[in-house]
């Protein structure tokens, strides 16, 4: 039960965080890359690239800022790449027109992490 419950604490953050830099980005993002944000910084979480433990979502917010860029591909507007500044971490690579998050080699199906 306190699994479940530090979970959906985790998500919440999460969530609240992709919010926040959508928020902080004054228009630059649109707000349809919230699910794809959301789910990058779940699973980011969830592998250990974000550390999360004691912060809040604002917290959690800049730790992604900090760490990784977003942006979207110039020939293919369905495409976005959030980069990482630290080259010993993976590129997260997503294809909006698709279910699945292809991070580094790995595929997230659907919505495994959301």
């Amino acid at each position: 039960m306190e699994n479940k419950v530090l979970e959906e604490r985790m998500n919440y953050k999460c969530t609240i965080a992709a919010l926040l830099i959508i928020r902080k980005s004054l228009g630059a993002l649109p707000v349809e890359i919230f699910e794809i944000l959301a789910t990058a910084i779940k699973h980011l979480v969830k592998e250990n690239l974000i550390e999360y433990e004691n912060v809040g979502a604002n917290a959690l917010c800049w730790k992604f800022l900090m760490n990784y860029s977003f942006r979207q591909d110039a020939n293919n507007k369905n495409i976005y790449y959030i980069d990482p500044f630290m080259l010993d971490k993976p590129q997260m690579i997503v294809d909006i027109t698709m279910p699945d998050m292809v991070f580094s080699g790995m595929t997230l199906q659907g919505d495994s992490y959301v």
